[in-house]
């Protein structure tokens, strides 16, 4: 689990290249299904290309990589979505560290809710 959890970290990895890699760690194993188990323990994120109806292509050639764990603590507020820019008004004050981990999680969203 560590090692293709790390593998998830580094960035958007087709599905395929999961398979292949977590393979080549453990030979004696079968690719597919090590992936399939990590794909059903770790929050994923599909690429933005998967964002339109039609854009999956074979299940293989997804790219997914991990959700990152402070997306399970999300800033409370009203979000809204106008002329390509997403505002969060909080229900609170945010720390510096709150308001740069939404600022990231933003910037992570973006092209998911501009690709058309």
């Amino acid at each position: 689990m560590a090692r293709g959890d790390a593998l998830l970290r580094t960035g958007p990895l087709p599905r395929k290249d999961l398979a292949r890699h977590l393979a080549s760690l453990h030979p004696d194993r079968d690719g597919r299904i090590l992936a399939g188990e990590i794909e059903l323990r770790t929050p994923l994120i599909h690429d933005p290309a998967t964002a339109s109806w039609g854009g999956w292509g074979t299940r293989s050639s997804v790219a997914v990589s991990a959700a990152p764990t402070d997306a399970f603590h999300p800033a409370h507020g009203t979000w809204s979505f106008t002329a390509g820019q997403v505002r969060l008004t909080p229900f609170r004050p945010l720390s510096p560290a709150q308001q740069e981990a939404v600022d990231h999680e933003i910037s992570r969203l973006l092209p998911f809710l501009t690709h058309r």
